[in-house]
């Protein structure tokens, strides 16, 4: 039980004092939208979807930009490693 109240107070700490009156909004408001079995669109609240994702996203960060940053790794590694081996080749 003290291990879910603490948890619960990180939380509120978080949301009071990691997040603009304009990220509560959105996180409050939103709603998911999808397309039921009879062809009809649908919005529905999804309040605690959004606020896992963005929890998510604070403590684990965006994964697109980790792998934009890999890539980038890559990407001059393997153009050293040509210029390696173009220079190899010209001196024999």
């Amino acid at each position: 039980m003290q291990l879910f109240n603490g948890l619960q107070g990180q939380l509120k700490y978080g949301w009071d004092n990691f997040l603009s009156e304009e990220e509560h909004n959105t996180i409050l408001e939103y709603k998911h939208g999808f397309t039921n079995d009879s062809g009809i669109d649908v919005e529905e609240p999804a309040t605690a979807q959004m606020l896992i994702h963005t929890i998510t996203l604070h403590f684990i960060g965006n994964p697109k930009e980790e792998q934009a940053a890999a890539k980038s790794v890559l990407i001059n590694l393997r153009s050293q490693r040509f210029q390696i081996i173009d220079g190899i080749k010209m001196s024999s």
